[in-house]
């Protein structure tokens, strides 16, 4: 009897455990051309807010409210711009570390999956603090716009290139990723907008209950009683337009980049799979969170590293306590002269720019890490595979050729390539 035994050849990780796909995002987020459009997004993006504050914003607003002030550096501020003075390691290796249990075993910073989604949608969140002035409103506002129409291109840009290189294992060119954000655009600037434009009109649909209370006195405080439960459903429907906003929004741009679809088809798409797989959609966050927090603290730690070797050969030749003093002019707390200042000024500036090159690789990895999550979405809800994403070619490929006119008007095939050379059909005689 024949022993009918299999050799185990190899393993296809890929079906076995599609979401091993998020391990292939630290990569793919520190390839050059990604890094470097991220970091003329995280070199403007405090260009707008100064702009806004200049605008909207007092000096008293400033200094009344320690946590709008808070607030405000941390969107105005340039990388490298806050730094201690007697540390040689930048503020960006330290980080800001939460106190949940995550947080504790893996110290990330504010450069993981989880901090970067804080980081972008916090511009939107503060138009929802109930005690924000209209001069604060229009701030956050106009500064919100303002890092949207910004983002709304990196990111497009990012996803694009990413769905292409884990969905189809090829490589596309930074110039056609361009070409085809370009064309859409205004699909990836609307795409998280329009649930706020919904969310704005029964907001206002609610305001003439508040405006009734404010008008009316104690008469009008009856009336909204009696109004309230229409208060309460239009703020059931703001809740869960917000809810499927709130998680909902990383998944869109990743859409239209994957589909080329419209903004209706990017909110359909990232709503649906927020409500319909929750668990898997909690699964994928957690995972890309713990990873991306191992991917910063590497980053973060290499970046201060690079700093303080440059600090640590330069004190061979200047001296700690000259280098001290460098420092110390350079964060604004010693005085010195006009000469130190600019030397301390240029020195701030290099290093600065390392920390944004960090930054660059976080919120890379922000838009690596949500188009492998959207892919992996799409295909736990809609069976569809990977290398299902958009291509013109393959939209060139199908097409009909063009049609043309004969000598009688009947319509026919046109030639689009020249017919092939008719072979020497001399014998071979002839030849000789």
């Amino acid at each position: 009897m024949t022993d009918e035994r299999g050799t185990l050849r190899s393993i296809a990780w890929r079906e076995l455990c599609p979401w091993l796909i998020l391990f292939r995002t630290f990569t793919l987020s520190l390839s050059l051309p990604l890094l470097l459009l991220a970091l003329v997004g995280v070199l403007i993006q405090p260009l707008g807010w100064r702009l806004a504050r200049v605008v909207f914003i007092s000096d008293a607003a400033l200094d009344g409210d320690a946590d709008f002030r808070w607030t405000n550096e941390r969107l105005t501020t340039w990388p490298g711009q806050a730094r201690h003075e007697t540390s040689y390691v930048s503020g960006v290796a330290q980080g800001t570390f939460s106190q949940s249990l995550v947080r504790q075993i893996t110290p990330p910073g504010e450069g993981d999956f989880a901090g970067m989604f804080d980081r972008l949608s916090l511009p939107f969140r503060q138009l929802f603090n109930i005690r924000l002035s209209l001069t604060k409103f229009a701030y956050f506002l106009a500064g919100g716009l303002w890092s949207l129409a910004i983002w709304a291109f990196i990111g497009g840009v990012v996803t694009r290139v990413s769905v292409v290189k884990l969905g189809r294992e090829e490589r596309l060119s930074i110039k056609d990723a361009f070409l085809f954000v370009g064309r859409k655009y205004l699909h990836y600037f609307f795409a998280p907008l329009y649930p706020l434009i919904g969310v704005s009109f029964l907001t206002l649909c609610v305001a003439l209950v508040g405006l009734v209370m404010w008008g009316l006195g104690n008469v009008g405080v009856v009336i909204a009683g009696v109004l309230w439960i229409f208060v309460l459903l239009a703020s059931l429907a703001m809740a869960f337009i917000l809810l499927g906003l709130m998680f909902g929004w990383p998944l869109m741009w990743p859409t239209i980049s994957a589909e080329n679809g419209d903004p209706f088809e990017a909110l359909s798409r990232s709503f649906g799979y927020t409500f319909q797989r929750p668990l898997h959609y909690l699964f994928f966050a957690v995972v890309a969170t713990l990873f991306g927090s191992l991917c910063w603290l590497l980053v973060a730690q290499f970046a201060a590293g690079v700093q303080y070797l440059a600090w640590w050969g330069a004190s061979w030749g200047a001296g700690s306590e000259r280098i001290l003093q460098i420092q110390m002019a350079a964060a604004g707390t010693a005085d010195s002269g006009t000469a130190l200042s600019a030397g301390a000024w240029l020195l701030n500036v290099w290093n600065g720019l390392v920390e944004a090159f960090a930054t660059a690789f976080a919120y890379s990895f922000f838009f690596c890490t949500a188009s492998a999550i959207y892919l992996l979405l799409r295909q736990v809800d809609d069976e569809t595979e990977f290398d299902e994403i958009y291509s013109e070619d393959d939209e060139q490929r199908f097409t009909l050729p063009p049609l043309k006119k004969d000598a009688a008007g009947v319509a026919t095939v046109s030639d689009t390539e020249s017919p092939p050379a008719e072979p020497d059909q001399r014998p071979l005689a002839e030849e000789e």
